[in-house]
């Protein structure tokens, strides 16, 4: 009898053991996707800047919107929602890009190039300014895309300039990540999006060529590629 009870006793102990690692994996479950949405809306929002040296383009930045997640998320406790700065970011990007065609009338620039965007989560912010580009690279790495690029620039003045860029990508890559005890995921593989960034230009040297832009942009889902 007593052997028959330590063996139910053992039963309930291992179906408790099995219910509870299942509950934890279910409560955990799959990330919540975040930075997309119905095709045609915003889904991510940043601010950053431009450095061009001759033809090749290298952008860096912070975001400033990811559609489903709580917007003082983005910045730590401590930043003022009317005082946000990259210092307090916990999500920076760094795009790179090179001209491969250029077309001129009169102060009109269009430019084709192709380039990556890569999306990185600090879950730390320290040392992120624009005096240090590299430093909007030194979170991990949670998002990618890739695709091809037009630019339109309205030169207005020497060395000055108007800005406007769209971009058709494609994601190559979602990376979850753990915020606040809750896993996200900055939209999926394959993701179709369309990217435009706005902005003003200052050429600073002619020979070799060299200018930067101050910008902000927007992405906006298109889909997903194949359906």
């Amino acid at each position: 009898m007593k052997q028959i009870e330590r063996l139910c006793t053992l039963l309930l102990g291992i179906v408790a053991a099995v219910a509870l690692v299942s509950g934890g994996a279910y409560a955990q479950g799959a990330p919540t996707e975040i930075g997309t949405g119905p095709d045609g809306q915003n889904a991510i929002e940043f601010i950053g800047k431009i450095d061009q040296s001759v033809f090749d383009l290298t952008s860096y930045g912070y975001i400033t919107y990811l559609r489903d997640m709580p917007g003082d998320l983005l910045f730590t406790e401590d930043t003022l929602a009317m005082m946000r700065s990259e210092a307090g970011a916990h999500f920076t990007f760094v795009a790179r890009a090179t001209a491969d065609g250029r077309s001129n009338f009169q102060n009109i620039f269009a430019a084709t190039t192709n380039g990556t965007f890569n999306i990185y989560y600090n879950e730390t912010p320290a040392g992120i300014s624009f005096d240090s580009p590299e430093s909007f690279e030194a979170g991990t790495l949670v998002a990618s895309y890739e695709g091809r690029l037009f630019s339109m620039l309205n030169v207005q003045e020497p060395n000055i300039g108007v800005l406007l860029v769209h971009s058709d990508t494609t994601q190559s890559a979602a990376n979850p990540f753990t915020l606040n005890g809750q896993s996200y995921q900055i939209g999926h593989p394959d993701l179709l999006a369309r990217f435009t960034m706005f902005g003003q230009g200052f050429r600073s040297s002619t020979e070799p060529l060299a200018a930067y832009y101050h910008i902000a942009g927007d992405v906006v889902p298109l889909g997903t590629a194949g359906e």
